[in-house]
């Protein structure tokens, strides 16, 4: 019989189950809000100053550029959506790359663990020579390619994502092993 608390139990923890769920969740409830919101301008019609591109999801869509998220006093539906939407998506989203990028390194480390052990035992026998030297060298050149791309990937999704604060919360908690 084996003992539950020790067994590696491979799924994710309960609460990170629990917070990409309430991110999709504030995703439809965003789109639900959106739905609501055109439903009942739609009804009552325009007025003379707004703009339907007012109205856009993404920032920079519209004529006026006035999509800010929940803009002073005068908060509407439409504002919560945005919110909502872009919040839960940008979370979502950096929660799956988080855990991918976790996945990925863990898979790496075991390969590059195991190259390594064939080379130092390849060595041992002198069945080859390794130039420690030029070893190090690469590796000095990796790691800077290495900041070089993540500081490029990093940028990448400050810029793709709409809400940074609420991805680079979910990146984090991708990452984390519980």
């Amino acid at each position: 019989m084996t003992d539950p608390s020790t067994e590696n139990n491979k799924s994710l923890p309960a609460w990170k189950i629990a917070l990409a769920v309430v991110s999709l969740v504030c995703v439809a409830a965003g789109f639900g809000l959106r739905v609501m919101s055109e439903g009942a301008s739609s009804s009552e019609g325009m007025g003379a100053g707004e703009d339907a591109s007012d109205q856009a999801l993404v920032e920079g869509q519209g004529g006026s550029g006035s999509s800010g998220i929940l803009r002073g006093s005068d908060a509407t539906s439409s504002d919560y959506s945005q919110l909502l939407v872009k919040g839960g998506f940008s979370f979502f989203v950096a929660f799956c790359v988080g855990y991918a990028l976790r996945t990925f390194f863990k898979i790496s480390l075991v390969a590059l663990g195991f190259l390594f052990l064939v080379l130092f035992a390849l060595s041992y026998f002198k069945l080859i020579q390794v130039d420690w030297n030029l070893l190090e060298q690469r590796y000095d050149q990796l790691g800077a390619r290495l900041t070089e791309q993540l500081q490029a990937f990093k940028s990448f999704i400050e810029g793709s994502l709409p809400a940074a604060g609420l991805a680079a919360v979910g990146l984090v908690i991708g990452f984390k092993r519980k």
